[in-house]
């Protein structure tokens, strides 16, 4: 039977069943007609899907959340989680009233940047920022390093691509993809 949940509500549940280190999967349905699924292995979360995000995407989408019916297994989903950072992280992410500073531990450490972050990269990740808000440094990171830096401009673009795809609304993708190029000397 599925229950019905306010993103609150949601963010209790999943601290409670971390706290009681259980094994669970959460299976939802947001308000928004999109599907939700966490993996929980013995009080860590171990995969996260939302919106056909996975992984640290995820997390942007689940905070978007305003409600969804839910309903809980007893094995833990590991689809959708090789990228995640720890269980308090993601806790600390979530919670209703994380602000952009609580954001700051999700980004990759000082010293440890994809490559292509120096240079033109972190002017990318700011504008991305606007558009996505805190969870942009992850996803930056991580679209710079999947192309494997932004050396050429093929590499520049697959990562501009990759980032526009986060962003819901298609306009502002596209005054996205206007400005990034211009931050990086591209088309």
């Amino acid at each position: 039977m599925a229950e019905l949940l306010d993103y609150s509500g949601l963010y209790q549940l999943l601290a409670d069943l971390v706290a009681k280190k259980r094994t669970a999967t959460l299976l939802g349905r947001t308000d928004t007609n999109h599907s939700v699924m966490i993996g929980i292995g013995g009080g860590k979360i171990v995969s996260m899907i939302c919106a056909g995000k996975r992984g640290h995407s995820a997390i942007t989408a689940i905070r978007a959340i305003s409600a969804l019916t839910y309903r809980l297994e007893d094995k833990a989903a590991m689809a959708g989680g090789a990228d995640l950072p720890s269980t308090d992280d993601i806790l600390h992410a979530l919670r209703p009233w994380a602000s952009v500073e609580d954001m700051a531990g999700m980004a990759p450490p000082p010293g440890r940047l994809a490559p292509g972050q120096e240079g033109n990269g972190p002017k990318l990740c700011d504008l991305f920022s606007q558009f996505v808000g805190p969870i942009a440094p992850v996803l930056c990171s991580e679209a710079i390093s999947a192309a494997g830096g932004l050396g050429d401009e093929a590499r520049k673009e697959q990562v501009i691509f990759t980032l526009a795809k986060e962003i819901d609304d298609q306009a502002e993708a596209t005054h996205f993809i206007e400005r990034a190029r211009r931050i990086l000397g591209g088309n």
